[in-house]
């Protein structure tokens, strides 16, 4: 990361060639208007980006919990970061704060599938990844309260991103770890092992070659172990069985399905969760309890798999998984059984895949989900027999963000699959007024794809399989009957001069008129731009002089030859020279009438052009040797307040320099922003003051924790630093 001083260095000098330009062309007065600043309520930070747009939580889901000897609860994952902090699949929650744990976990597809805490305090973390705290480590270690260590040469033989996926300590300290794996320390294990804290050991001969999804210590010191397994150390034992520090012994006669979870009860009874409908011999959906000599089942059981129990220290049963019903009774995803389930508010809106009893005794749950009983919880959240908490709050979202526009406001909207935005439930919309997101009524019923502004306010929204609803500020309105056909998604909106809008995408009719894959709504009806398109439009905008621009996939439109990219004149299409050799994803206009496109395409015209080119009205123009990576391409465009074009996408170097899917064009040259996003960029938008918004599929911008949504803050700066130096 750059300095800060050096980065005021640069903005000086650009601003300095700036000031000679236009003093040269007209009086400096004339040509530069004070700009008005709103305080920022995100902070801007070395290099440009700013921070507080977290997520109150963790930036993915949750699969493990675990709670310390000093009162923290511990989390691990497969998430970026929690909180304010960058954490790396692993992090710990003192109460009121996430802290990161040297610098968490690495390696391709890292995720921590297993937490344990052992006597002395210490954190043992098991998984798929190859590193801890930047030290070798094969899919275990143990964190020390500052530090990371291996245990051993660790687990090999793993597969599918998939190696260990339980933990447990037993009374002497022994660590003992299921998965899928083959060796331990080079010892040859099958799928389960002991670490005495020197060594690795086998337990018999192990499992079959299927995995170990749960352990859990029984009070007489036994380990039980429930997975996909049919034997254990020889013997059958259907999906679960119990180890006497000597044999292995069934259960009965086992599950008919998988066992994915394993808890002990207050009075030694084991409790199991899975996938299975029997226990035994009796019927038991999803759950069931063991004595110690049968199988009985919870009443009717969970309508669809259990991934989670904990006991209670009044013995009740918490069990989290994918289901909505148990015995009956509404349970979203995390449930209460006391010999009687009972649900815990509304439930999740995702996965519950870990549940804990905290050190306050408070029940935590993991998972997959944005919202807890509509509270926004991005991947965790806390139960007080009430209510459902977050652990922290923040100003990001649970997902992608796929639109963003400004309203006459100055609010900025965005659009996404998300259901959280900030600390409050948002289905799909949601509207930044500068300090926090709000909701718009109840969202829309499926994922935004696109959005437009009207010139009288109006906020137009356009996704998958939705009617295009129109947002009057306190109402949403459907825009006739919709498009339909095809897939009948949404993909681009745009609004000309007269207030109609224009809409593209993947389908064929729209208001039962046929169009195309794209159609003008005029506020009462709508109507076909001649024949349409024969591919889909992803990409729209609109010229001062009323001409509408179209890219996508299609290779002719109004049936004229032209190739992902044309102009509607408002009577017939036109091709733009030659078009492009691939598909066109986004476009934007410089005020001056000249024309960006971006997409995957190699070629604009009859030049090279990667992924990025300029019309002028008569040719296409190379931005320079255009975008680089594997398999790049650019999704987003937006034209700064100073003239500079913002490209967003999924690449890793702009005309050369390095730039993590995001970066800026100043006409001449590409720069970086910073570090750039850990994920793609979907959507950009600028404020007037010069503020760069970004979305997407990331959980960090500039190394700053960003949920999905991030702010670049660098032409801002410009402004307040080096413009009244230059009136000087």
């Amino acid at each position: 990361m750059k300095s800060l001083t050096v980065s005021r260095l640069v903005h000086f000098l650009t601003a300095l060639a700036l000031a000679a330009a236009l003093i040269g062309a007209a009086p400096l007065a004339a040509q530069i208007q004070e700009p008005t600043f709103v305080a920022p309520t995100v902070m801007p930070q070395a290099g440009g980006w700013a921070s507080g747009f977290h997520s109150p939580g963790v930036s993915g889901t949750v699969y493990a919990l675990a709670k310390s000897l000093d009162g923290s609860l511990y989390a691990g994952g497969g998430f970026i970061t929690a909180g304010r902090v960058v954490a790396n699949g692993v992090a710990r929650w003192d109460g009121s704060t996430w802290h990161a744990l040297g610098s968490g976990m690495g390696g391709y597809h890292a995720a921590i599938y297993a937490l344990a805490v052992g006597p002395d305090g210490s954190l043992y973390a098991g998984g798929y990844f190859t590193t801890a705290g930047g030290v070798a480590a094969n899919n275990i270690a143990r964190w020390d309260g500052t530090t990371w260590h291996p245990l051993g040469s660790g687990m090999e033989g793993c597969a599918f991103d998939v190696c260990i996926i339980s933990l447990a300590v037993g009374p002497d300290g022994s660590l003992y770890a299921g998965g899928y794996f083959h060796t331990a320390g080079g010892v040859e294990v099958n799928n389960i092992a002991r670490w005495d804290g020197v060594a690795w050991h086998s337990l018999g001969s192990g499992m079959t070659a299927d995995y170990v999804n749960a352990l859990a210590m029984g009070p007489d010191g036994s380990l039980y172990a429930g997975g996909e397994f049919t034997y254990a150390g020889g013997v059958a034992a259907k999906r679960i069985a119990r180890w006497d520090g000597a044999t292995w012994h069934p259960l009965g006669s086992g599950m008919d399905a998988t066992v994915f979870s394993l808890a002990v009860g207050t009075n030694g009874d084991l409790y199991a969760g899975g996938d299975f409908t029997t226990a035994g011999d009796v019927p038991a959906k999803k759950v069931a309890r063991w004595n110690g000599t049968a199988w009985y089942s919870l009443g009717d059981g969970v309508d669809r798999r259990s991934y989670a129990l904990a006991t209670g220290p009044d013995g009740s049963l918490y069990a989290g998984g994918d289901f909505t019903t148990a015995s009956g009774v509404a349970a979203n995803r995390i449930a209460r059984w006391d010999g009687t389930w009972h649900s815990l508010g509304t439930g999740m809106n995702g996965s519950v895949r870990a549940v804990a009893i905290g050190p306050d005794n408070l029940i935590y749950a993991g998972g997959g989900f944005t919202t807890a009983s509509g509270v926004a919880a991005t991947g965790i959240a806390r139960w007080d027999s009430t209510a459902w908490h977050s652990l922290g709050s923040g100003g990001g979202m649970g997902r992608r963000v796929s639109a963003l526009v400004f309203g006459p406001d100055r609010a900025l909207y965005a659009g996404g699959p998300f259901t959280s935005a900030g600390d409050v439930a948002a289905n799909r919309i949601a509207r930044w007024d500068g300090a926090a997101w709000s909701p718009l009524s109840n969202g829309v019923s499926n994922d935004v794809s696109a959005l437009a502004m009207g010139p009288d306010g109006s906020l137009y929204a356009g996704g998958y399989k939705f009617t295009i609803s129109r947002w009057d500020g306190t109402t949403w309105h459907p825009l006739g009957s919709g498009v339909g056909g095809g897939v009948s998604l949404v993909l681009a909106l745009a609004v000309g001069p007269d207030g109609s809008l224009y809409v593209g995408g993947d389908f064929t009719t729209a208001g039962g008129v046929e169009v195309n894959n794209i159609a003008k709504w005029d506020g009462a009806s709508w109507s076909a731009l001649g024949s349409g398109m024969n591919g889909d439009v992803a990409a729209l905008t609109v010229d001062k002089g009323g001409n509408l621009y179209a890219g996508g996939s299609f290779t002719t439109a109004g049936g004229v030859a032209a190739n992902r990219i044309a102009r509607w004149d408002g009577t017939a299409w036109h091709p733009l020279g030659s078009g492009m050799d691939n598909y066109v994803r986004s476009l934007a206009m410089r005020p001056d009438g000249s024309l960006y496109a971006g997409g995957d395409f190699t070629t604009a015209g009859d030049g090279a052009a990667n992924c990025v080119a300029r019309w002028d009205g008569t040719t296409w123009h190379p931005l320079g040797s255009g975008i680089e990576g594997t398999y790049p391409y650019v999704s987003a465009l937006a034209v700064g307040s100073g003239g500079s074009l913002y490209a967003g996408g999924l690449f890793t170097a702009a005309g050369g320099v390095a730039a993590n899917r995001i970066a800026r064009w100043d006409g001449t040259a590409w720069h970086s922003l910073d570090e750039g996003t850990n994920g793609e960029v979907s959507a950009l938008a600028v404020d007037s003051n010069g503020n760069l918004f970004v979305g997407g599929n990331f959980s960090t911008a500039g190394g700053i924790p960003s949920s999905h949504i991030a702010r670049w803050t660098g032409e801002v700066a410009y402004k307040m630093l080096y413009l009244p130096l230059i009136r000087r």
